[in-house]
């Protein structure tokens, strides 16, 4: 085994940019003709039982999520805490400038 990694790193210091210009190449050629990840896996549901705890999650998320145009887009929470009482004014003018 040796042998055989001794030979490869021999042949990639004799022709480093003959090795170089042959990776170049296979990423153009794969990034062209094979389609991309994320059209393969943009959906979960088409391959995973609706048992499955992606597929709940999914399915409680929607609602929060949208769907449609506005998938993976949603709108921002905000969350105030103080250490005790109430929120005053000026809190909540601040949170009326955030939404």
């Amino acid at each position: 085994m040796n042998a055989t990694y001794g030979a490869l790193a021999r042949f990639v210091v004799r022709f480093r940019w003959l090795v170089v210009v042959f990776w170049l190449l296979a990423a153009a050629v794969t990034g062209a003709l094979l389609p991309s990840l994320g059209k393969q896996v943009n959906n979960n549901s088409a391959f995973l039982p609706s048992r499955e705890p992606s597929s709940k999650a999914a399915a409680l998320a929607g609602p929060l999520l949208g769907s449609g145009a506005n998938r993976g887009v949603s709108d921002i929470t905000i969350v105030a805490v103080i250490a005790s009482g109430r929120l005053g004014p000026a809190a909540m003018s601040a949170i009326l400038r955030e939404e």
